[in-house]
């Protein structure tokens, strides 16, 4: 519920601000960095250079995780090739909330 307090909070104060649900998890499985032969939780700093720069190999996971959820942000934002909102697809939905909603992925992974 403090996510959704949050997000309607900085919408009113911020209108142009894009708010995406992120699932960090699913990304990395998306992304080709976790998968069989390696889980989401191994991953590390090191394994997302492709995608970021960072001074250090070693965080917290929900750290990690928090910079994968502003790339998933960003990535909706730009409009990033190939990427998708998942919300889109949904049918007769009920939100609870006074902003946009939005669930970017790269859905060209997905077959």
């Amino acid at each position: 519920m403090q996510g959704v307090l949050t997000a309607s909070l900085l919408h009113k104060k911020y209108p142009g601000i894009t708010i995406t649900e992120s699932h960090p998890k699913a990304l990395l499985y998306l992304l080709g960095i976790a998968g069989a032969q390696r889980d989401a939780d191994a991953v590390t700093m090191a394994d997302l250079t492709r995608h970021f720069a960072s001074d250090t190999d070693s965080v917290a996971q929900h750290e990690r995780d928090a910079l994968l959820g502003a790339f998933t942000a960003f990535a909706g934002r730009e409009r990033r090739q190939a990427w998708k909102n998942l919300f889109d697809e949904e049918k007769e939905t009920v939100i609870p909330f006074d902003y946009p909603v939005a669930y970017w992925m790269p859905w060209d992974r997905v077959e």
